[in-house]
């Protein structure tokens, strides 16, 4: 074999080389999502029972003060759990190409009612008073519900990390003039440095463990691409942070 067959043959031994790379890459990320779908499942069940006995003897029994102060500090540790667990399940689902959205027609407003009731027991403990305002005129959309949902729950569990006890968190869903949906969420948390991009989460979030907030609003961010939509941040006066998400109202304005 000459020097000249030799080389037109490297270039493609390198494409074949990159392309079996390239697949045993995929091969291990199809595993690494098996394994933390098997792992997020197997700790929900044992999880749900803890929470679930410990809302009952929190509600139900008659309990000393050191009793109760133990199960409250079992709750939240196990719903502390309960947020890591959702945060990796979460990661296991995204996909960049927006493959697995379900699209159908549905009410933000009512995505946004619900979300503010799934957060709003951790604005209870805190003490935080939750605002939720919904405009008369909206209509429905034609979007994926779930992840909307998922994304607003991300950034609302947010807020309510960032504000100061007996803060409040206020949210809000209106219609843009070109029909786009516009969600506004505003607490009273301390000024966050935006140059710092998606890092920002970690600096004065006020939460046990900030970086778990972090990611789940890099989760929102890589949702929100899937559907077409974007989301701002900016400092308020005198304090807090509003984060603004915008939708596209209809199905064929998601790219």
């Amino acid at each position: 074999m000459t020097s000249q067959d030799e080389s037109e043959l490297a270039p493609q031994d390198d494409a074949r080389a990159i392309a079996e790379a390239n697949a045993h890459l995929r091969r291990l990320s199809d595993y690494r999502t098996l394994m933390l779908a098997g792992i997020t499942h197997e700790l929900r069940t044992p999880l749900t029972a803890i929470l679930g006995f410990a809302e009952i003897l929190l509600e139900f029994e008659k309990l000393t003060e050191s009793q109760r102060e133990f199960c409250e500090k079992i709750q939240s540790s196990g719903r502390q759990l309960q947020s890591t667990i959702n945060l990796l399940s979460d990661l296991t689902n995204l996909r960049p190409d927006g493959s697995e959205t379900v699209i159908h027609e549905f009410s933000p407003g009512n995505a946004l009612r619900e979300s503010c009731a799934a957060v709003s027991r951790r604005a209870e403990k805190k003490n935080v008073v939750l605002v939720c305002n919904i405009d008369d005129a909206f209509g429905s959309v034609v979007s994926d519900e779930s992840q909307i949902r998922q994304v607003l729950f991300n950034f609302l569990a947010y807020a309510i990390a960032r504000s100061p006890i007996g803060g409040q968190v206020t949210s809000r869903a209106t219609v843009a003039a070109n029909s786009d949906v516009l969600f506004r969420i505003d607490d009273e948390g301390e000024p966050v440095d935006l140059s710092r991009g998606l890092d920002f989460a970690v600096v004065g979030s006020g939460s046990e463990n900030p970086n778990l907030h972090q990611l789940g609003v890099e989760i929102s961010r890589q949702l929100l691409r899937a559907l077409g939509g974007t989301f701002m941040l900016e400092n308020r006066e005198p304090q807090g942070l509003s984060i603004a998400v915008k939708l596209p109202a209809h199905v064929d304005a998601i790219k």
